[in-house]
């Protein structure tokens, strides 16, 4: 019965997820959301820009928390539980921020004219293709804990894929965040309601990364500070590619 309620918590889990990046997509584009919490008239700038920083710091400290191995050890649940415990609850946090982001006043640019509005448009499209990709350069199965809750269910034990620099991450170490920030930023209609979201989510993902990169150099140890010193963080060097990357295994 355990084994059950694990791969179906894994997979509502998953499911969740995927409603969450399309939530955040719209929300990014301006479409109206029907559970979106509307302008309200009498609400203060301050307190709309409170609330929305309130969202953002509720989000940075629940993956901050959950992502250090102390908290892990402390929770104390099986992988399968873990990883699909830490997704589901980010991707509410992205629902929830997408519901109560209050609306500011202001814009910081708009694009109308072509074809500059659509290369845009395409930029931020590119974005999401390479959130897409890089999950499946690594294991996008156990990236959101897919795999984990099919190993316990089968009774396996559970074993991290070792990272391989390959594919995008030869070229980046952190594609995945590229992306993100390609899809927050490349907009032809940035109002400040969108630049307070891009650049809270951006802020916490370079400090994301910066404290990430300390756990893989502990853990990983002289093999990440060669890839660190060979490959960019975040935009791509083609000229910087890692050589002999295919038989270069780094420990996850």
């Amino acid at each position: 019965m355990k084994r059950w309620a694990i791969l179906f918590f894994s997979l509502i889990s998953y499911a969740i997820t995927g409603a969450a990046l399309v939530t955040l997509g719209l929300f990014l584009d301006h479409h109206f959301l029907p559970l979106m919490a509307q302008p309200d008239p009498n609400a203060s700038l301050f307190s709309n820009l409170m609330i929305n920083l309130g969202l953002l710091s509720l989000f940075g400290l629940q993956h901050s928390i959950m992502a250090r191995q102390r908290f892990k050890d402390w929770l104390s649940l099986s992988h399968a539980m873990e990883r699909s415990l830490f997704v589901a609850l980010s991707t509410l946090l992205v629902l929830l921020i997408c519901w109560q982001w209050r609306a500011l006043p202001g814009q910081l640019w708009l694009v109308e004219a072509q074809p500059w509005s659509t290369v845009l448009i395409a930029v931020s499209l590119c974005g999401w293709a390479l959130v897409l990709a890089s999950s499946f350069t690594v294991s996008h199965t156990e990236l959101f804990g897919l795999r984990q809750g099919w190993l316990q269910f089968q009774g396996k034990p559970y074993q991290s894929t070792p990272f391989v620099i390959k594919g995008l991450y030869r070229a980046m170490r952190h594609p995945l965040m590229s992306g993100f920030l390609l899809v927050f930023w490349a907009t032809p209609n940035m109002t400040m309601t969108h630049f307070i979201f891009a650049l809270g989510m951006s802020i916490y993902i370079l400090i994301g990364i910066y404290y990430e990169e300390n756990e893989l150099l502990r853990h990983i140890g002289p093999d990440y500070t060669a890839y660190k010193k060979q490959v960019p963080m975040l935009i791509p060097a083609p000229w910087r590619l890692v050589q002999n990357s295919k038989n270069k295994l780094l420990p996850s």
